[in-house]
C-alpha cells in the first residue's frame, strides 16, 4: 500500500479527517497512514503527525519502551547516588539531577506510550521538551555546584537555572514553535551548562571530563540526526524517533557515570 510520494493534508482536511474519527489514506515510505491505516483499523488516536514533514503515521510498536526502562533504571540509579552523597552540597545536587533524571525519561514514557487524546497529547508533548530543559539544568547543577569555585559555580547555576526557566515559560506559552527553534534552544542551554567541563576535568579527572563531554555530544548528534529522519531503519517498529531515544539513553548514562564520579 503505497502512492508516489508523501502527500500533505491541509487544516481543512485534517479536521473533516478528525471529525469523522478515521484519517483518510495516505503513506509515506514504510510509514502507514491515513486510508492505509483505516483498512488496518487506525483511528485517530492511534495515528501520530510529524508537523515537519506535514504527515500522519501510525505509532511505532516500540515508541516509548526504551524511555520507561530508562525511567525505571533512573529510579534506581537515583537512589543510588543519593545512598552515596555526603554533605548538604552533594544531597542537594545529586536530588537535584535524580528528580530531572527520572522525570524526563518518566514524561517521555507516558506521553509516547499512551493513546492520548489530541488536547493532552498536545500538553505532553509541551511537557515533554519542557523536561529536556530541566534535564540540562538539572545536570549542569552537580557539576557547578560540586567542582566550580563555591561564588563561581552558584553564579552559573542562577544564570542557567534562570535561563531554563524562561525558556520553559516560553515553550509552554506558543501553541506550537518550530523544530529548529526549539533544538536551537536545547543545544544552546546545552553549552552554557558545557562552562563547568574544565572544572569538572580538573575536579574530578580526565575520565569525568571526557565522559560528560561524550554525554553533551551525543545529545547533540541524536538533536541533529531527529531532524533529519535519520537513522529511519524500520518505521513500523522502530523508526527515527527510537533511534534518537538511543542517542539520548547513551548520553544521560555517560553523564550519569560523570555525576557518580563527582560525588564518589
Amino acid at each position: 500500500m503505497r502512492c508516489s510520494g508523501p502527500r500533505q493534508l491541509s487544516p481543512r482536511n485534517r479536521g473533516a479527517a478528525a471529525g469523522t474519527g478515521v484519517f483518510h489514506a495516505y503513506t509515506v515510505g514504510r510509514y502507514v497512514t491515513g486510508q492505509a491505516a483505516t483498512d488496518a483499523g487506525h483511528t485517530e488516536a492511534a495515528l501520530l503527525y510529524d508537523a515537519r514533514r506535514g504527515v500522519y503515521y501510525a505509532r511505532p510498536t516500540l515508541r516509548g519502551w526504551l524511555h520507561l526502562l530508562c525511567f525505571l533504571a533512573s529510579l534506581a540509579g537515583g537512589a543510588l547516588l543519593l545512598a552515596r552523597a555526603h554533605g548538604a552540597a552533594q544531597v542537594t545536587a545529586t536530588a537535584v539531577y535524580a528528580v530531572s533524571l527520572s522525570a524526563l525519561f518518566g514524561t517521555s514514557a507516558l506521553y509516547h506510550r499512551g493513546n492520548w487524546r489530541a488536547s493532552w497529547r498536545l500538553r505532553l508533548r509541551h511537557l515533554d521538551q519542557a523536561m529536556i530543559f530541566f534535564l540540562i539544568a538539572g545536570t549542569a547543577t552537580p557539576a557547578f555546584l560540586l567542582s566550580a569555585p563555591v561564588g563561581a559555580g552558584l553564579a552559573c547555576l542562577v544564570v542557567m537555572w534562570a535561563l531554563t526557566l524562561a525558556a520553559v515559560a516560553a515553550r509552554l506559552a506558543r501553541a506550537s514553535t518550530p523544530e529548529f527553534v526549539a533544538g536551537a534552544l536545547f543545544i544552546g542551554l546545552g553549552c552554557t551548562g558545557g562552562l563547568a567541563l574544565p572544572w569538572v576535568w580538573i575536579h574530578a579527572g580526565t575520565v569525568s571530563g571526557i565522559l560528560l563531554l561524550a554525554g553533551g555530544l551525543l545529545y547533540i548528534a541524536g538533536a541533529l540526526f531527529y531532524h533529519r529522519r535519520w537513522p529511519d531503519p524500520y518505521p513500523s517498529v522502530f523508526g527515527y524517533h527510537e533511534a534518537f531515544h538511543i542517542y539520548v539513553c547513551v548520553a544521560a548514562a555517560c553523564q550519569y557515570a560523570a555525576i557518580a564520579r563527582l560525588t564518589g
